[in-house]
C-alpha cells in the first residue's frame, strides 16, 4: 500500500471523528486521547497525529505519532509528551521529545553529505487547549529539531548537526 493512500485513511478518518456527534451526558474523566493536524513543527511542513495520554485523564504523561507526505519524502514523529495544567482545566503546557524519522525518494543533499533517510531529534514546548470531553482541540508553539543543517556558504559549506527552530499550530479533535 502506497503511503498516500495510508494518509488518505488517516485523513477520512480523522474527518469522521471530527463531525462526530457529542453524547453530553457523559460526565466522567476519561483518558485524553486526539487526533489533529499540525501545521509546521516536527514534519516540517504538516502532519497528521494521533495522540494519547497513559492514564484516564486529561492531562499527565502521553505519546503521539503522526505521518506526513510531501512530494518525494515523508516524515514520522514520534514523541513522548507531559501535559501540565490545573485538574479541572481545557488549558495546558506541553512539552515533550522525541524522534521524527525522514525517508527521501531522491537523496536529501546538505552540504558535504547526502542522505537516504535520517532520524532527526524533537522537542515540543507548547500551549495546548484539550477539553476534558472531547471537542476542539488546538495547539501552538515551538518545535525545535535537531539534525544536520548547512552552515556555510559558498565552497566553506559543511553539514553540522544543530538545532533549527520551528513553530507549529495545531487543529483537531479530543475524544
Amino acid at each position: 500500500m502506497k503511503i498516500t493512500s495510508i494518509f488518505r485513511i488517516i485523513l477520512i478518518g480523522f474527518i469522521f471523528l471530527f463531525f462526530l456527534p457529542e453524547s453530553e451526558a457523559q460526565v466522567y474523566d476519561r483518558r485524553g486521547k486526539a487526533l489533529y493536524v499540525e501545521l509546521g513543527g516536527n514534519a516540517f511542513v504538516y502532519s497528521v497525529n494521533f495522540d494519547i495520554r497513559f492514564k484516564e485523564q486529561t492531562g499527565g504523561l502521553g505519546a503521539r505519532v503522526g505521518i506526513s507526505t510531501v512530494g518525494d519524502w515523508f516524515a514520522v514523529p514520534v514523541m513522548v509528551s507531559y501535559m501540565a495544567g490545573k485538574k479541572d482545566s481545557n488549558h495546558f503546557f506541553e512539552f515533550g521529545a522525541g524522534v521524527t524519522y525522514f525517508n527521501y525518494e531522491e537523496p536529501y543533499k546538505v552540504a558535504d553529505k547526502s542522505f537516504d533517510q535520517q532520524f532527526m531529534g524533537t522537542f515540543s514546548f507548547m500551549y495546548r487547549r484539550q477539553p476534558r470531553y472531547g471537542k476542539f482541540v488546538f495547539r501552538v508553539g515551538i518545535t525545535p529539531l535537531i539534525g544536520y543543517w548547512d552552515w556555510g556558504e559558498g565552497e566553506d559549506e559543511e553539514a553540522l548537526l544543530g538545532v533549527l527552530p520551528m513553530f507549529g499550530m495545531s487543529f483537531g479533535r479530543a475524544f
